[in-house]
């Protein structure tokens, strides 16, 4: 199993880390069979990825990258507690979302990826999330939202295969998370990563929220 370092988003330092799981508990929502592989279905939402206790607001020291999670590995993205924030995103689902800022990306690409040791994922289809940005600031958890622009890129045998520019706009001292619905081409991807653009880009904390994918399991593997 792949180890990381600690990345220290110091944006999102005022909200509460959560431990990432080693390898999450499977909960595929519906499976079955394509060309002889199962397919098992998700909606990753990371509530059950262990906190650490600590209250929204209350500064920790930083986030440790997600790691291997409902069949796909995460990469340079961690897990925080967003439940009890007063303003700024809502989670989709609470408390937890994943989240990354400037000083996360400085640690590396983030990634989701179907390669990693001991992966039974073959390739995956990403349909969906939801998201929102906050203003990135170390004193608070209940930072502003932010309007921010993220560029998905979808990518199979180390070749772009699919890109998607996603907006997200305020609307409120409190803001709900938009959803994003990704284009056909990225079906049949083993890789995909994010990307903040535009002018707020370096000021943004990126929160994501219940991400929609099926895994096609490589040929003879299953999860019951």
């Amino acid at each position: 199993m792949k180890t990381f370092a600690s990345i220290l988003p110091l944006g999102l330092a005022g909200l509460a880390a959560a431990h990432p799981a080693v390898e999450a508990r499977d909960r595929p929502t519906r499976t079955g069979k394509v060309n002889g592989q199962q397919v098992v279905s998700y909606v990753a939402k990371f509530d059950d990825v262990v906190n650490t206790g600590l209250a929204p607001g209350v500064p920790v020291r930083g986030i440790t990258p997600l790691g291997p999670y409902d069949s796909l590995y995460y990469d340079n993205l961690g897990v925080i507690n967003d439940g009890a924030a007063l303003a700024g995103v809502k989670p989709f689902s609470k408390p937890n979302v994943l989240a990354y800022d400037i000083v996360a990306e400085g640690q590396g690409q983030q990634t989701i990826r179907a390669d990693y040791d001991d992966s039974i994922t073959d390739f995956f289809n990403f349909k969906s999330f939801y998201f929102g940005c906050v203003l990135s600031t170390q004193e608070t958890a209940d930072s502003a939202p932010l309007n921010c622009q993220v560029q998905i890129q979808g990518y199979r045998n180390q070749q772009q295969v699919a890109s998607q520019v996603a907006t997200f706009t305020t609307d409120g001292l409190a803001s709900s998370m938009d959803k994003v619905t990704l284009n056909s081409g990225f079906s049949n991807v083993d890789q995909v990563t994010f990307d903040t653009q535009g002018l707020n880009a370096l000021l943004a904390g990126v929160l994501l929220d219940n991400l929609a994918y099926d895994v096609h399991l490589k040929k003879g593997k299953t999860i019951s």
